[in-house]
């Protein structure tokens, strides 16, 4: 079930994420990342979609396409 819109905003402010921002999602597949991709586009968010994920990322030259990790 997806929460309230204002339930969503609040969480998303929580954590630094607000309009004025652009976002790229992306999870294994493509498929996730998606649908979390067309709920925040309808609430005015700025986001793209990799479709390709990590599945496309992970298969490409690790010299061109590193994976790091971020620590937040």
């Amino acid at each position: 079930m997806l929460l309230s819109r204002d339930k969503i905003l609040e969480m998303l402010a929580k954590k630094g994420i607000t309009r004025d921002k652009n976002f790229v999602t992306y999870c294994t597949g493509g498929v996730r990342s998606a649908w979390s991709s067309s709920v925040l586009v309808d609430l005015g968010f700025q986001v793209k979609n990799y479709s390709g994920s990590m599945w496309e990322w992970s298969a490409s030259d690790a010299d061109i396409y590193p994976l790091n990790k971020f620590n937040h």
